[in-house]
C-alpha cells in the first residue's frame, strides 16, 4: 500500500509539473511571396451564402460599359507569302436602368435606356467610327443597329441574385425595326 501511495504521488507530481510548463517555440522565417509559382485553384464548397439584389422601385443606376477587342493572325498558305492581319475594336455604351417593380418572388423588373454609343474599329488599314453624338452617323443606314437601340427603352427581368432572367419588352426597338417595312 505504501508503494502505491508513492507511485500515485509521483504520478500526480509529474502531471502538475507538466501543466506548469510553458512551451515556447521561437521560429524565425523570412516571409516572402513566391511569384514564380502557379496559383493554385481554391474550391469553394460552402455555397449557402448569397448576395441578394433588392433595389427600390424607382431607383436609377447609371452605367458606362467599355468593351475592347484585339485580334491578330498570321497565315502562310502553301506556295504563298505569309499574310498578317490585325483588328481592334472599342465600344463604349452609356446607359441607365430604372427599377420598374419588384415582384412577390423577389425578381426585379428593370427598364434599360441606352443614352449614347461610341464604336471605333480598325482592321488592317480600314478604320470605322460611329458616335451617337454625331448627327451624320445617326442618319447613316450603315449604323442602323446602333441607332435602333439608342434612346429606346427595353424591359428586362432580373433574378433576386441580379442575374438577367429574360427580356420582357422590346416594343420600342421592334417598332423602330418595323418602321421601315411597308405596311401590309
Amino acid at each position: 500500500m505504501h508503494s502505491n501511495r508513492i507511485f500515485l504521488w509521483c504520478l500526480l507530481a509529474s502531471v502538475v509539473v507538466s501543466c506548469g510548463k510553458k512551451e515556447s517555440a521561437t521560429t524565425t522565417s523570412n516571409m516572402a511571396v513566391d511569384t514564380t509559382k502557379q496559383a493554385e485553384p481554391v474550391a469553394i464548397t460552402d455555397t449557402s451564402h448569397h448576395l441578394f439584389f433588392r433595389p427600390k422601385t424607382g431607383s436609377v443606376e447609371r452605367y458606362h460599359i467599355v468593351d475592347r477587342i484585339t485580334m491578330s493572325s498570321a497565315d502562310t498558305p502553301p506556295g504563298s507569302a505569309p499574310t498578317k492581319q490585325s483588328a481592334t475594336s472599342t465600344a463604349e455604351i452609356y446607359l441607365h436602368q430604372t427599377v420598374k417593380a419588384t415582384r412577390k418572388d423577389s425578381t426585379v423588373e428593370l427598364v434599360i435606356h441606352v443614352d449614347s454609343i461610341h464604336v471605333a474599329s480598325t482592321r488592317d488599314t480600314t478604320k470605322s467610327e460611329y458616335s451617337s453624338s454625331n448627327l451624320k452617323d445617326r442618319m447613316d443606314q450603315q449604323y442602323q443597329e446602333y441607332n435602333l437601340v439608342l434612346g429606346k427603352d427595353f424591359t428586362v427581368l432580373a433574378s433576386k441574385y441580379g442575374d438577367l432572367d429574360s427580356i420582357t419588352d422590346v416594343s420600342a426597338v421592334s417598332a423602330g425595326l418595323l418602321a421601315t417595312v411597308p405596311d401590309s
